[in-house]
């Protein structure tokens, strides 16, 4: 259930950004678990003459989304984004982060009892598997 949680709004975050020409990473590895939203490879270095009335302007720019003891956000470089979608993936982002949360410490927790089930073996239990 958790697996699918995940699947479904990593999905919705990806569908979010490949609307707007960005790409998202979700670096869980390490502490803090960081969400990175960054231009496309076709974005980069690209630069509109037009003035047009886009809310978005992604060159050279990321934000991340850092997960430590609270939810920190950090714009770098050029990047200008519209309320509305900068909302929309912060929120998504918590949700992915707490969903991988939840599925973290659930598989620590069946690890942890796989574990405690094979300490528990008895000289009998032995004898008979041979």
């Amino acid at each position: 259930m958790l697996d699918v949680d995940l699947m479904d709004i990593g999905a919705k975050i990806m569908g979010i950004c490949d609307n707007e020409g960005l790409q998202y990473d979700f670096l869980m590895h390490n502490f803090p678990i960081i969400a990175r939203i960054t231009p496309t490879e076709q974005r980069l270095d690209q630069m509109t003459l037009l003035d047009d009335e886009d809310e978005n302007d992604f060159v050279n720019g990321e934000i991340l989304f850092i997960f430590a003891d609270e939810l920190t956000v950090q714009i770098k470089n050029d990047f200008i984004i519209s309320d509305d979608l900068m909302n929309k993936l912060k929120n998504n982002a918590k949700k992915m982060h707490y969903i991988f949360l939840q599925k973290y410490f659930k598989d620590r927790k069946e690890r942890e009892n796989n574990k405690t089930k094979n300490i528990n073996i008895t000289p009998l239990q032995i004898q008979e598997a041979k």
